[in-house]
This record gives C-alpha cells, sequence and structure tokens, in this order.
C-alpha cells in the first residue's frame, strides 16, 4: 500500500491517466486483502479506488479493466460491511451483470466462468426478490461456471464452485444436489491432489477436503443409498493411507528398485510439465493457492484443454508402466480404492459380516455386509448409526481416556481399562448392533476409522446371551 502511495506521486490523473487507474485498481486490491487495520475501513477504502480507477477505466475506451474493475467492485460490495446489506448485494449483483457485458463465454472464457461463480454467491445470499428464484438463479450460475471449471483442466477452480454448489444443496435439504456438487468437487481435490508433488501439500489437500467427504457420505445415507455412502467412505479411507504410507516411504529413505526410478522421473516430469502449462511461473509450493492462469479467449483454452489432455494420457501410461513393476507404489501415487463389488466379494461365506466405521462430526456409523440369502442382484449393505457419537463425543474421548493415559500413566491406564473398554461398547451400541444385524456371524472383518484403530474390538465385553447367539 505504501509503495502503490509512492507511485501516485508521479502517475497523476492528469498526466498519466491509464497508469493513474491501474495503480488505483492495484491499490483497491490491496485495501481488499489488507489484513491489518479495521476490516469495514479496508473495504471501504477498496470501493473508493475502484471508483476512481473507472474514472478512466471506460466501457468504450478501456472494455477489458472496465469489466475487471466492475467485478472487483461487485466483490467488494459482496462482502462489504458497512451500509445496507440488501442494499450492497444488489450492487454486487449489478456491477456483477456489467461485468458480463464484457467478459462472454466465447472471448473471455475464464472471467466469464469466474464472474458466472461470483454472481452465483450473491444470488444465494440474496436478500431481495424471491427465495427460491434467487436460488435457481444461483444453481444455474453455478452450472455455468463449471462449463469452464472442470476437475480436468481447472481443478482449484473448480472445487471452489462444486463445493458451494454442493453446500447450497446441503443448506436447503436438496441432497441431489448437494451429491452432485459435492461429486464434481471430490474430483477436483483428487486431481488437485495428483497435480501436487509435495507430499505434506497432499497431506494438507486431503484434511481441507474432509467435510466433502462427509457430507456426501451424509446425503447418500439420506435418500438411502447406503451402498454408494459405503464406497466413498472407503474412497476417503484409501486416500488417506495411501498419503500416510508414501509420506513413510520417502521420509524414512524406502529403497526404490533401479528398474522403477527412471519411471517415476518422467511421471513428476510430466507432471511438472502440467503444472507449468496449468499455473505458468508459479511454484510448486503455491500450487493449490494460486489461481488459474489466465487464458485470452476461447480458442487458447481448447489448446490448453487439449495439451493438458495429452500430457495427461502419457503421465497415464506411465503410470501403466510403473504399476507393473511396483503394484505398491504406483498406488500411492493414484490411488485405487476398493468397489462396492470387491468388498462384497470379501463376505461371500454367509457366516462372516464386514463392519465397516466412519465417524463424522455428529454420528458413527457403522456399515454392514453380511452374504444373505438372496441373490447377488439383492444384496445391500446395511447401516447402524450410534446417533450423537461423532468427533468430539467418541473419537476426542478415546484420545483423552485411552491415549493419553497410555503414555503418561500406564498403571492407571490398566486399572481402568475394563470400565473403559465396557464404555466403548456401551457408545457404540455393540449389544444392539449383534442382536440386529450380525446373527449367526461367526467371523468379522473390522474396518475402524480414526482412533478406533487401535481398540481391541475383542476385547470389547458384550452380553453373553447376545455372545452365544452370535455365534
Amino acid at each position: 500500500i505504501a509503495y502503490y502511495h509512492n507511485a501516485l506521486r508521479i502517475r497523476t490523473e492528469s498526466d498519466f491517466p491509464q497508469d493513474w487507474a491501474q495503480t488505483q485498481n492495484n491499490l483497491a486490491n490491496a485495501y481488499n486483502n489488507r489484513i491489518a487495520g479495521d476490516k469495514r475501513e479496508n473495504l471501504e477504502n477498496a470501493i473508493a479506488y475502484y471508483h476512481k480507477a473507472l474514472r478512466i477505466y471506460t466501457e468504450s475506451d478501456f472494455p477489458q479493466d472496465w469489466a475487471t474493475t466492475q467485478n472487483n467492485l461487485a466483490n467488494a460490495y459482496l462482502y462489504r460491511i458497512a451500509g445496507d446489506k440488501r442494499e450492497n448485494l444488489e450492487m454486487a449483483i449489478a456491477y456483477y451483470h456489467n461485468a458480463l457485458r464484457i467478459r462472454t463465454e466465447s472471448d473471455f472464457p475464464q472471467d466469464w466462468a469466474q464472474t458466472q461463480n461470483n454472481l452465483a454467491n450473491a444470488y444465494n445470499n440474496r436478500i431481495a426478490g424471491d427465495k427460491r428464484e434467487n436460488l435457481e438463479n444461483a444453481i444455474a450460475l453455478y452450472h455455468n461456471a463449471l462449463r469452464i471449471y472442470t476437475p480436468a483442466n481447472f481443478p482449484i477452480d473448480c472445487f471452489k464452485s462444486s463445493f458451494y454448489l454442493g453446500k447450497l444443496g446441503w443448506d436447503n435439504g436438496n441432497w441431489e444436489l448437494a451429491i452432485e456438487g459435492y461429486e464434481i468437487a471430490i474430483k477436483a481435490v483428487e486431481q488437485s491432489r495428483n497435480w501436487v508433488i509435495d507430499e505434506q501439500r497432499r497431506e494438507e489437500i486431503l484434511k481441507e477436503s474432509i467435510i466433502v467427504y462427509e457430507r456426501i457420505i451424509q446425503a447418500y445415507l439420506n435418500i438411502g443409498e447406503v451402498g454408494k455412502a459405503l464406497a466413498y467412505t472407503e474412497r476417503f479411507r484409501c486416500r488417506g493411507l495411501a498419503d500416510l504410507m508414501a509420506s513413510s516411504l520417502f521420509n524414512q529413505g524406502g529403497e526404490i528398485d533401479p528398474k522403477v526410478q527412471p519411471l517415476l522421473i518422467d511421471y513428476e516430469d510430466l507432471q511438472k510439465r502440467i503444472n507449468t502449462l496449468r499455473f505458468g511461473s508459479q511454484t510448486e509450493a503455491n500450487l493449490v493457492l494460486a489461481g488459474s492462469r489466465q487464458l485470452r479467449d476461447g480458442e487458447e483454452l481448447e489448446k490448453y484443454k487439449e495439451e493438458i489432455a495429452n500430457l495427461t494420457a502419457q503421465k497415464q501410461e506411465v503410470w501403466k508402466a510403473l504399476r507393473k513393476l511396483d503394484p505398491v507404489l504406483a498406488g500411492q501415487i493414484e490411488v485405487e480404492y476398493l468397489s462396492l463389488e470387491q468388498m462384497w466379494g470379501l463376505v461371500e461365506n454367509k457366516t462372516t459380516a464386514l463392519l465397516s466405521f466412519y465417524t463424522t462430526r455428529e454420528d458413527t456409523h457403522i456399515f454392514i455386509l453380511r452374504n444373505q440369502e438372496s441373490g447377488l442382484s439383492e444384496k445391500l449393505p446395511q447401516v447402524y448409526t450410534c446417533q450423537g457419537q461423532g468427533w468430539e463425543v467418541l473419537q476426542k474421548w478415546i484420545f483423552e481416556n485411552w491415549f493419553k493415559p497410555y503414555i503418561g500413566d500406564n498403571g492407571k491406564w490398566l486399572e481402568k481399562m475394563g470400565d473403559f473398554l465396557a464404555e466403548v461398547a456401551q457408545r457404540l451400541e455393540l449389544n444392539r448392533l449383534i442382536s440386529q444385524h450380525l446373527m449367526g456371524i461367526e467371523e468379522l472383518i473390522i474396518v475402524p476409522h480414526l482412533y478406533l484403530h487401535q481398540m481391541p474390538f475383542a476385547a470389547l465385553p458384550v452380553g453373553g446371551v447376545v455372545w452365544q447367539r452370535m455365534g
């Protein structure tokens, strides 16, 4: 901000109008993102500087600069603290529509998609007008943005738009729309993970996307699609496990077959070429924080998409060759997860059942697979929900009462083990779970989640009669 003010001592409106307008716009952007000072005052300064820039950046003389400033001004009004919120949103919508007079899909596809997404956010939060109509407009605008922002070509921008689309559905109880948005968001976040070479950043991406997996699982449960919910729990679990294994291998200096090394080099080289094409000169460390590289027009966008597709295809061929030599390492680079059909294959015996645990913020779900008498086409997984046993209530409780005493006071841990395990069984409602779903089962395949991985399930106490009836 100080340097921009310095520049304005020379870049005056009368002597250097274009440079003056450019600096006014840059100064507005700086105030819009300023951390120091009062947020309300910073936004007011940003709005004032954008308006100054528009004295030179007119639609007729500088259409692109005018449209960009209209979009930026709309963003400032969208998040404005001062003034009437209803009026601010109406101003934001008007400025976004102004920007779209220049930012067309054919001429400036990325700019068009950006403004479509921003306008969708404004309609989603709009106070004036009909609520239903505003939401329909927001949905249509998110869909517009996603025509350009695809997981394969712009995964970061795609994630933002699809996440908001899914959230709109989630917040309004439209589970099908929530699923649509979150499915695209998951594809985008998984693509982002594949594009980032740094293992620490991969872990951060997975952590940031937890809410998306959690919500799509819950949305599928809400519409009775238990199998699809289970498939996404496995998808999330495998991705996290693969990242953990890969991090352990490389951090501990795991030996890599000399035949594999050239393929790894080729794979990373192709990924770096994709990153350069995707982000220009942005460094790997900033990949996920960076905005999309701006393309001038639709023709350039098509060329970019073709180049990305070609490099991705080459990378996939290298990965296939790598998988033949080292399937474990290949699985750490690009995750393959069990399908529902493969999971069913684990319980072909009628006395075997699979229990897959998954804890959300609110509850713990126990997915159940067992081979009933019906034909394969009629096989349906079931779910048992321990209501209220979410992250804080169950998982944090396990950490505080099992892990911490084990490390800090082993004697006390041993003394209280029986009571603790009894409470775990009670919280997971094991007696009811067994009586309702596991009668006649002699063998259990247990797939825990989070701190449940450390539970001695065989030692969890259940009622004697129930245990005998289970087999």
